[in-house]
Order: C-alpha cells, then sequence, then structure tokens
C-alpha cells in the first residue's frame, strides 16, 4: 500500500487488491477510505492509538491468567461428576499431541504473543524489529480464539443432551479475555505494527496509471510499495523477494485445492468421534452428529455445525477452484463480484476450524469414568488438514490477477 501517509493531508496509496492508484482525502474521524473499483478498506473510519490498545492488551492477558486453572464448566450425570479447566485441555492428549498443540497455539500461545507485542509497543514504545514484525503476521493469521468460543457454545449445546452443565468462574473470564482479544485482533492488523518498523520509501504516484505500469511493487508480506522495474527485487522494509504479481500461484492454488479435495472425501466419511457408553462404543462423522443435533431439536446448532464442517470447505475449494480458473483460462466480465468472492472466501477460512474444536471440547468434558467417555477420531485429522490446506490455498492466490486479465480485455 501506500507509504508514509500524511493523515492531515491528501495521499496516493496503491490498492494491494485490485492495483489501483488512489488519493486518499485528509483523515476524518469517522470516515472510512474504500478502493473505488474493488471496494477494498483502505483506510479504517477511526485510528486508535497504541496505547489504548495496550491497555485492552495487558487486561486480555490478565484475564487469560486468571481463566487457564479455574474450572471452566462442570458436568454431572447419574450421579458422576466432573468438571475440567482450559489446563486440563493442554495436559489430556497424551495419543493426540496434534490436537493439543493445535489448540495452546491458536488459542492460548499465539494470542498471547500478539497481546504482547502490542504491549510492548503502546506502553514502553518499543519499536518492533523485522522478525518481531514477522512474528506478529504470524500470530495474527493463526489467531482463532473466536473460534473456540462459537465451539464451545456448541459443545454446551451437545452436552446438556448428556448431563447437567453448571457454568464456572474460568468461563466467564475467558469470554471476556476472548472478547478483547478479538478486538486488538481486529484494530491492529500486521500492516500497522510493520509500518513501524520503518514508513517505506517515499513514492511518486501517477493517478492514471496502476502500480504495475508504473514499476511498483507491493511486499505480500509486509504490504510496502516500492518502485522496482526488475522482475523480482528485495522489498527494502522486511527483505522479502517480490515480484509484480506472485509467482506460480495459480500451479500453487491448483494443487493445495486437489490436495484438500482428495482430503475432504474421508475426513466426512469416517468417524470424528467415538463415544463409549457402559462399555459400548459407537463412531460418528460430522453429518451424523449434526442430524443427532437436528433430532434432538437443536436445529440452529446443527445448521452452524452443517454449514461450518461441509459447506464452507466445499465453497472454499469450490470458489478458489472457479476463481483459478477464470484467471487462467476464462473471460472476466464482472471483476468486482470475484473480489468479493475472494474476499468472502478469505473471511470465512479459519470458521472450519469449528469442528476440530468441538471435538476437543467434548473429548476432555465428557469422562465419567466406566459410564461415558469421548474420544477423537483419526477422520478428525484429516478434516484439520481440509482446513489448513484450504487456508493455505487462499494465502497463495493472488487477487490482482483478475484485474490484470480484465484491464487487458477492455
Amino acid at each position: 500500500m501506500g507509504n508514509s501517509q500524511d493523515l492531515n493531508s491528501e495521499s496516493i496509496v496503491i490498492c494491494p487488491s485490485c492495483d489501483l492508484a488512489v488519493l486518499l482525502p485528509a483523515y476524518r474521524r469517522g470516515y472510512q477510505c474504500r478502493c473505488p473499483r474493488c471496494k477494498r478498506l483502505l483506510r479504517p473510519a477511526n485510528k486508535i492509538s497504541l496505547t489504548q490498545g495496550a491497555a485492552v492488551a495487558i487486561s486480555a492477558i490478565l484475564m487469560m491468567l486468571c481463566a487457564l486453572p479455574l474450572p471452566f464448566f462442570s458436568l454431572s450425570s447419574a450421579g458422576n461428576s466432573a468438571s475440567f479447566s482450559l489446563l486440563s485441555l493442554c495436559l489430556i492428549f497424551e495419543d493426540w499431541f496434534f490436537l493439543a498443540a493445535l489448540f495452546v497455539s491458536t488459542v492460548l500461545l499465539l494470542p498471547l504473543c500478539m497481546l504482547l507485542i502490542i504491549c510492548a509497543i503502546g506502553f514502553f514504545g518499543y519499536k518492533p524489529s523485522k522478525t518481531v514484525a514477522t512474528v506478529y503476521s504470524f500470530c495474527h493469521i493463526c489467531s482463532f480464539v473466536d473460534v473456540f468460543v462459537l465451539a464451545v457454545a456448541i459443545s454446551l449445546v451437545k452436552i446438556t443432551s448428556l448431563a447437567a452443565v453448571d457454568f464456572l468462574s474460568g468461563f466467564y473470564l475467558f469470554i471476556i479475555f476472548s472478547w478483547m482479544t478479538v478486538w486488538c485482533w481486529n484494530k491492529y492488523r500486521p500492516v500497522s505494527i510493520w509500518k513501524l518498523v520503518s514508513e517505506g520509501p517515499e513514492l511518486q504516484i501517477n493517478l492514471e496509471l496502476n502500480g504495475k505500469d508504473q514499476g511498483i511493487k507491493i511486499c505480500r508480506r509486509c504490504s510496502c510499495a516500492f518502485v522496482s522495474h526488475a522482475k523480482e527485487a528485495v522489498c527494502p522494509r522486511c527483505g522479502m523477494n517480490t515480484s509484480f504479481r506472485q509467482k506460480s500461484c495459480g500451479q500453487k492454488c491448483v494443487a493445495l485445492l486437489l490436495a484438500a479435495s482428495i482430503l475432504f472425501l474421508p475426513s466426512n466419511l469416517y468417524p470424528v468421534m467415538f463415544t463409549t457408553y457402559l462399555g459400548n462404543t459407537e463412531g460418528s462423522n460430522i453429518v451424523e452428529g449434526a442430524l443427532f443435533l437436528w433430532k434432538s431439536g437443536s436445529w440452529l446448532v446443527a445448521s452452524v455445525i452443517i454449514v461450518a464442517s461441509l459447506f464452507i470447505p466445499g465453497f472454499k475449494i469450490l470458489a478458489l477452484s472457479y476463481l483459478s480458473f477464470k484467471v487462467n483460462k476464462g473471460a472476466i466480465t464482472n471483476p468486482v463480484a470475484l473480489s468479493r468472492l475472494f474476499h468472502l472466501v478469505e473471511f470465512i477460512g479459519k470458521w472450519s476450524m469449528l469442528d476440530v474444536f468441538v471435538v476437543i471440547i467434548m473429548t476432555v468434558a465428557v469422562r465419567f469414568g466406566g459410564l461415558m467417555s469421548i474420544a477423537p477420531g483419526l477422520a478428525i485429522l484429516t478434516f484439520c488438514l481440509v482446513v489448513l490446506v484450504t487456508l493455505w490455498a487462499a494465502a497463495s492466490f493472488d487477487e490482482r490477477l483478475i484485474w490484470d486479465k480484465y484491464v487487458e480485455k477492455k
């Protein structure tokens, strides 16, 4: 995007989605700026200081540290009772290390790291290095706290059909932590941290030409815009090799989509969870679990599971396949619709992790000795891989190719 923007005066930036040169007016609180061509948000309506963000971040950290050891909720059924804490989620998976590591990293460690960086910058004026900004970007991408909260709600609906549930202090503290973390995640995107590393070079941008036609490259890692007419150049801010368009993105995206399609079938046909009741073990896949909830009267929760676990992964595969085809072979007549389709794929991508977190919570929560227990099935691992591979496929697709082809055909 644009570099060295003065909020009190007009500035010209290059849209990272469609490569259009856009003149931004002087900043006015409450007014956001969007690209007139692809409608991407270029400047938010309200600027929040890092000191304010740090105050929210440190509060979120304290909420998390208090919530970890405290009981989350308790269950009672047929004279048996059990309770668990978030800490027990980290320690219970002796045979399912991957699931435990997934929960610890995406719900606790990576969000915590993101919050700590915000605190260091806001409270102590720390100037982030390239390494810290790279770490922040990774933490921001892989923070799934909001998905976990929805998974908790769905798990509770499932569990109430098996046992009585009592909410305890750890549950309420974690909800507060989640809200604060999502607020920080939304307000402090990685590009705002990269701008603290360095503003990037000053550019003389012509409003009548696209960025590529002026020799302007945009780094995919840090969003730094710089001039280089060479085929590939090193980003002056983060040091990443940058080309005008992401190299081999079409082939990479298609290969990843093929892998996701192969994994998608076993993840939905085989059991994701095994329930043992009085010595009898029965497996259930995603569809069977949703049908059970539907028949129990939990239509909304059943619909959420079907949408998140079946529709979203399948939709992402089909949508990215369609976008890859249009960019490589098809004719593009409505690029705005294709851009919106890609933005939708990016937005819904992580929500497919919902069923993975539901299985993790159910496995830890439902443990009544020899009476009842729940264990993960191998299909939950393949389903998790489907989600991760489709996220990777979306990240490898270069949206600007849509507009390149549209402009060429005009």
